[in-house]
């Protein structure tokens, strides 16, 4: 909902949301992000966690472009598995992790896996 505020503005203020919108990108945790880092981190959605999916999944679906896509391929993900991950969970924290967090998001945006 944040990410979309930015990208399209408010509507709370739908009369200058053109004038304020961003063209911010998407660069979040995604489930192929944690089975290729060992995230073991992971946390059953909670009920309000599961009302949010619902209402985002009818934003992006409505959505009909690209970020749309991907972020309901995602949600649907969540749902199917019951969980969550916060991207502290991508952390190294035990020395074994090969690459920092801050190189891990710097790989993100050189290869473009952003939406």
């Amino acid at each position: 909902m944040i990410l979309k505020a930015y990208r399209h503005g408010s509507a709370r203020s739908a009369l200058e949301s053109a004038q304020y919108a961003l063209h911010v990108k998407w660069l979040g945790v995604c489930f192929a992000d944690l089975a290729s880092r060992n995230a073991v981190a992971s946390i059953p959605l909670t009920e309000r966690d599961r009302s949010k999916i619902r209402n985002l999944l009818v934003v992006t679906d409505a959505a009909g472009d690209e970020a749309g896509r991907v972020l309901g391929k995602e949600l649907r993900e969540m749902t199917r598995l019951d969980k969550k991950a916060e991207i502290e969970s991508l952390y190294p924290v035990d020395g074994t992790e090969q690459t920092s967090f801050a190189e891990f998001v710097v790989g993100k945006i050189v290869r473009g896996e952003y939406v």
